[in-house]
């Protein structure tokens, strides 16, 4: 494995597992500094003749590289890119809500991000359902 590749797994990793704000600049930084902290105890825990060289390595790359850099899968196959603009018509033709709740879980895309964001997105849309609901009934009662 290669000091861009381990960079882009622990990355990755980190932003998955830790990075859950509604903010990406947060989710960003924290993936960083989480990335940044276990170089650092790796390379505090071995000498120079054992590997340091490449946690040095894979510590410059998370510090110099962009999300998009990292987290991003820059490979795009015309079945993936069919995909994406398979979601792009429903959210913009049929609507949002729909796209996401009733046509499709849309598995057949592997793309971690894609999924947390889908996940949250339908989260906020049963709150706002909810809080909608609830205002209605406050003014019904109050008729």
């Amino acid at each position: 494995m290669t000091p861009l590749e381990k960079a882009k797994q622990l990355y990755r990793d980190a932003f998955m597992r830790w990075c859950y704000e509604p903010s990406l600049e947060k989710n960003i930084l924290t993936a960083k500094s989480i990335c940044e902290y276990t170089c650092n105890q790796v390379m505090g825990d071995m000498g120079a003749d054992r590997g340091y060289a490449f946690w040095d390595e894979v510590k410059h790359i998370l510090q110099t590289h962009s999300h998009a850099d990292l987290f991003v899968n820059n490979t795009t196959t015309k079945e993936e890119l069919d995909l994406w603009k398979a979601v792009e018509y429903r959210m913009d033709e049929e609507g949002y809500e729909y796209c996401f709740e009733g046509y499709s879980s849309w598995s057949s895309i592997k793309d971690e991000e894609f999924h947390r964001l889908r996940k949250i997105s339908k989260e906020v849309i049963r709150e706002m359902r909810i809080y909608v609901h609830n205002k209605i009934k406050q003014g019904e009662n109050h008729e």
